[in-house]
Parts: C-alpha cells; sequence; structure tokens
C-alpha cells in the first residue's frame, strides 16, 4: 500500500518532509568552512588580500613562470601575519583607559619643583 506524504498547500507544487541525511550548516562555522590558523582579525586579512591577491593574478596571466611567485607570495603572507599577530593588541583598550591616556595628553606635565636641601652650619639637614 503505498504512502501518501504530500502535504496540500493550494498551490501545483508538493512540499516534501523527512530529508535528514544532509547536514546544513546555516550561519554556523563548522571545522570545514575556517581557514587553517584562524580566526583572523581584519587587520590580517586586508595584509593577505594585498599580497595574495597580485600574486594569484601574476600566476594567471604569465602560466610558464612556474610557482615561484605564487610560493613566495605564500611565505611572504604567512611572514606578515605572524608579524602583525605580535604586533597588534590581542583587544582594544577600555574606556577608562582610553580616558587616561586623552587626560594624559590634554593635560599639561607637571614639573617637580623641590626646594633645595639646606644644610646648617653644623652639617646636619633641617
Amino acid at each position: 500500500m503505498p504512502i501518501n506524504d504530500e502535504v496540500p498547500t493550494g498551490e501545483p507544487a508538493k512540499v516534501f518532509t523527512g530529508i535528514r541525511d544532509v547536514p546544513i550548516y546555516a550561519g554556523e562555522s563548522s571545522t570545514g568552512n575556517r581557514l587553517p590558523g584562524g580566526p583572523y582579525r581584519s587587520a590580517e586579512l586586508i595584509a593577505i588580500g594585498m599580497i595574495m591577491l597580485p600574486a594569484l593574478w601574476w600566476f594567471r596571466t604569465h602560466q610558464d613562470a612556474g610557482f615561484t611567485v605564487l610560493g613566495a607570495a605564500a611565505v611572504l603572507a604567512l611572514a606578515v601575519t605572524v608579524i602583525l599577530r605580535m604586533l597588534l593588541p590581542k583587544r582594544r583598550p577600555s574606556l577608562a583607559a582610553r580616558a587616561s591616556f586623552a587626560l594624559a595628553l590634554i593635560l599639561p606635565k607637571h614639573a617637580c619643583a623641590a626646594a633645595p636641601q639646606t644644610r646648617s652650619g653644623r652639617g646636619t639637614q633641617r
């Protein structure tokens, strides 16, 4: 006896339900969707793009040149990414730290005006 799985919708199309064997990652970051060494910050992605995009263009337009330019660009992009990860801060300063930086910039530096120590005639300090 055939099972009728049709759901009437008022349209001539049929709606099929129950398909569960296809994994769908909508809005999620699965392990297959990440670049190696990531996550990358925007400065790192911009640097990688500025190095690799011209290298890929060169590789596609000069096909008989070999993989030298592409390999050198990959090594350079890796080196720049490592340098940026060492130099850039992990996170932004807090609002309190920014306020203290602004105050130190705006307010004048205090000069230390200490009175010179005087000695009495006997060599003792007052």
